[in-house]
């Protein structure tokens, strides 16, 4: 803090605490102090009565982003993204997960077998038992001692059915009702959870049951569905209406809404409907086909409840959770604006349960997510927990508000945090800023190369030092380090698999790309490549290491003459690297004289000016250059060669590449895609992005099955990263969607132009060099996800919707209602992430 003494006319300097390095600031009230940082987390700061400094929130910030990559740590097939971020003193690991937040709390073991999982109370506010039904039998747990669970003896709960599998069990929806319903294969019992006893039974040939309030809905064998009734003043089961139905019943649901209107809602084996009856008459309201057998059926209420409108969720026997919305008009239901939500091709079991007051759905399947609702949409949140078979809400003293998450040999307890897209943590390395990241799955760690300035404090330069580190990828403890000399930094980590010869089984090494520093020099004439291996044995060679982590050995240190720009591992036997400006093969050998090992180089390019990025596929190796534009090679196994060449000058600035498509950024912030086919690559499209690209990395952060396999619309397929911070998805889809995309784009973009502004023309390519040929006026090949998404915030009798779907003349009206691009729009932004 500054202070002017106007007495002794000058100025005091006054140390308050440490803070993010701000690009911003302002006062805002009572000694609060906000802190924006263009390079580090912004904080809200106050300062304290004694005159220190307090942090009173922080507001996470990931730029500026140098590098990044994929980790799929938990073998889950969901990778995380860790990027290397910071300058200055703020250098950081930035750990960036999908899905929601889970706190896992405990675990019951050896439940190996169980079919349903089913929690009941005895007349309290918690759960008292735990309900196992397996193929033949069914077991009760006593869950009400916290800390340890034991099987209820038959003798001490005789009421219970133990000998069948059991379908459905649930206490009465009546507040701390002692009275609750087992409905198995043979019969429905009444029974009471104080005394265990079983108050009454009724039997029947059950393939299907639910109950709801005072009432059991139960489907039978014959095909038909049957109401039955508790009287709870004499504990009977009573005989309610009948009727027959022309298929088995496969689920039955019930809903009752604020006036006390009910219906029940039935799925079939043989016909993939779902039928909505009157409670009172057991008459058809609606029929509403879905894509296979129904399996589950939730009914889901409106955050704001209308007592005519709500959500019906639908979990199908092939993977599909299908949401719509329904209107009741009368003896009738309109089926409004229908979605399919993809889980991977297992059977789908749906759960209702409440948060912050909040009714949110889980459904499972293949995979696991919490449907939430957000501006009238459904949205997902993935769940990071493998193979989740069913989940229910479970609540005892010591496990409050937690949920139970049934896996195929244990139950898991957790609780659920806040529901958000994404969660970012972080790892602060304070001035030893990150350039360089990969994971060597083999450890189960990142490897990392820094950087580290200290800001002197006289004017001498600041003290520069480099390292690469090893940081374990589930608690980033360090594992490990080397530094190098004081006059070389490290440029580049990479994984990579190289055989002393061909045919020889590889061995993984973690390749460490160095540049040494020369006085004078325009660039470095001297470099190194590390190659290092992890391993548990002692070896001659130790880093400094921590005691209980993997040791570092260092196998080779060879000079080379240049800087190391880039590198990679190609194939499982060779390395590619660009060195200053040329794209250099090795091969690892050995020395005949000392057998020590050596690279050897195999091939070399020196047909480009300044190399700035390089990526491989296969034997497909794409390289960019800064004062050009992209070059694909091939590598043959003995020598590369050219297969295209970009001639534009486009200034390529970062390059990726997959099996059908090769994208680049420039230095004007556009980004470039070229079509790889059997005669080269072709140009196929133009953007401005508008923020500087600092990588492009191939994958997604979802598997296939997540993203919707095949049938989704765009598959993602690269992700890009900017020193501002954002972290963009690129994502592949056919033609066909392609064209639709493009026409709903145009669209959306004329209506907001007339409104706002002209995003369209925008997105132009960029030029500071020179101005683009006439006949490319535009963007092109690329869509612009977050204008289609501004659809989102629209409301139905929006002005703009008419724009959008009529377009400004006759040839561009979209052939879509309000609710179906809504739809359409929802599905391709859920397939992103």
């Amino acid at each position: 803090m500054i202070v002017i003494d106007k007495e002794k006319e000058g100025i005091q300097a006054h140390l308050l605490g440490e803070a993010s390095s701000a690009s911003c600031i302002a006062y805002i009230n009572a000694g609060v102090i906000f802190l924006g940082s263009e390079t580090g987390d912004s904080q809200l700061v106050q300062i304290t009565s004694s005159g220190s400094l307090e942090v009173v929130d922080t507001y996470p910030n990931t730029a500026p982003i140098i590098d990044a990559t994929l980790a799929d740590i938990d073998n889950s097939g969901d990778p995380i993204v860790v990027t290397c971020s910071g300058e200055g003193k703020t250098g950081s690991l930035r750990i960036i997960r999908t899905g929601a937040n889970i706190e896992e709390l405990a675990s019951i073991g050896d439940t190996k077998g169980v079919t349903r999982v089913f929690l009941l109370k005895d007349g309290t506010e918690s759960d008292s038992y735990l309900l196992l039904s397996y193929p033949q039998e069914t077991k009760i747990v006593n869950i009400k001692d916290g800390h340890t669970y034991s099987e209820v003896p038959e003798n001490d709960f005789a009421g219970l059915v133990r000998d069948s599998t059991t379908l459905v069990a649930a206490n009465l929806e009546v507040e701390y009702s002692h009275l609750a319903i087992q409905a198995t294969r043979i019969a429905v019992n009444l029974i009471n959870m104080q005394t265990g006893e079983q108050c009454n039974r009724w039997p029947g040939d059950i393939v299907a049951a639910c109950i709801h309030g005072d009432m059991i809905c139960v489907g039978l064998h014959d095909n038909s569905l049957l109401l039955l009734h508790v009287d709870q003043d004499r504990k009977l089961l009573k005989d309610g209406k009948q009727a027959q139905f022309g298929s088995q019943i496969s689920v039955v649901s019930m809903r009752s809404d604020s006036t006390g209107k009910s219906n029940i809602f039935l799925g079939f084996w043989q016909k993939h409907v779902v039928q909505i009856l009157n409670t009172d008459t057991l008459e058809r309201m609606a029929e509403i086909e879905v894509p296979h057998v129904p399996l589950s059926i939730v009914p889901w209420e409106h955050d704001f409840p209308v007592v005519h409108r709500f959500h019906l969720l639908v979990g199908t026997g092939n993977g599909h959770v299908v949401t719509m919305r329904l209107r009741s008009k009368g003896s009738s239901f309109d089926i409004g604006e229908r979605r399919l939500i993809y889980l991977g091709e297992r059977p789908v079991h749906l759960q209702k349960y409440v948060d912050q007051g909040k009714e949110n759905v889980i459904a499972t399947g293949k995979r696991a997510v919490i449907l939430s609702r957000s501006n009238r949409s459904v949205v997902q949140h993935h769940i990071n927990i493998k193979d989740i078979e069913a989940v229910l809400p479970f609540n005892t003293p010591r496990f409050s508000n937690t949920l139970m998450f049934k896996l195929p040999s244990s139950l898991l307890l957790a609780r659920i945090g806040k529901l958000e897209k994404i969660k970012i943590d972080s790892v602060p390395l304070g001035y030893d800023v990150p350039v360089s990241i990969t994971y060597h799955s083999e450890t189960h760690a990142f490897a990392l190369g820094c950087v580290r300035r200290e800001p002197s404090r006289d004017e001498a330069y600041d003290a520069t030092t480099s390292s690469f580190k090893l940081l374990d990828a589930t608690t980033f403890e360090h594992l490990n380090s080397y530094s190098v000399p004081s006059t070389e930094e490290i440029t580049k980590v990479c994984v990579t698999s190289l055989g002393i010869n061909d045919g020889d089984i590889s061995s993984k090494y973690i390749a460490v790309g160095t540049a040494v520093w020369g006085e004078d020099e325009p660039e470095p004439t001297k470099g190194r490549i590390l190659l290092f291996t992890a391993v548990n044995t002692q070896s001659t060679f130790i880093a400094t290491r921590n005691a209980s982590a993997p040791i570092l050995n260092l196998m080779l240190e060879q000079e080379i003459t240049g800087a190391v720009v880039s590198m990679c591992g190609l194939g499982d036997a060779y390395l590619a690297v660009i060195v200053n400006t040329i794209l250099v093969v090795y091969q690892l050998t050995k020395k005949a004289a000392t057998n020590e090992l050596q690279l050897k180089p195999v091939d070399q390019w020196i047909h480009n000016y300044m190399l700035s990025s390089l990526v491989v596929n296969g034997s497909d190796i794409i390289i960019g250059d800064t004062f050009q534009s992209v070059t694909l090679l091939h590598w043959t196994g003995s020598e590369l060669k050219l297969v295209s060449k970009d001639y534009e000058t486009v200034n390529s600035l970062n390059a990726t590449l997959d099996d059908t498509h090769v994208i680049q950024s420039n230095v004007d912030n556009n980004l470039f895609s070229y079509k790889n086919e059997e005669d080269g690559i072709q140009p196929s499209g133009r953007y401005h992005f508008g923020e500087v690209i600092s990588c492009l990395v191939p994958g997604s952060v979802s598997t296939n099955a997540a993203r919707g396999g095949d049938k989704a619309l765009a598959v993602p397929k690269h992700l890009l990263f900017t020193s501002g911070g954002r972290i963009s998805v690129i994502s592949k889809c056919d033609d066909e969607r392609a064209m639709k995309l493009h026409n709903i784009q145009r669209n959306i973009g004329a209506a907001f132009k007339s409104d706002h502004y002209d995003v369209l023309s925008w997105r132009a390519p960029h030029t500071s060099i020179k101005t683009f040929s006439d006949d490319i006026p535009q963007a092109s090949g690329f869509i612009d996800g977050d204008l289609l998404l501004r659809f989102l915030e629209l409301e139905s009798d929006s002005p703009l919707v008419k724009k959008i779907l009529n377009g400004t003349k006759r040839a561009e009206r979209l052939d879509m209602e309000y609710g179906e691009l809504r739809e359409f729009i929802e599905e391709l932004q859920t397939t992103q992430y």
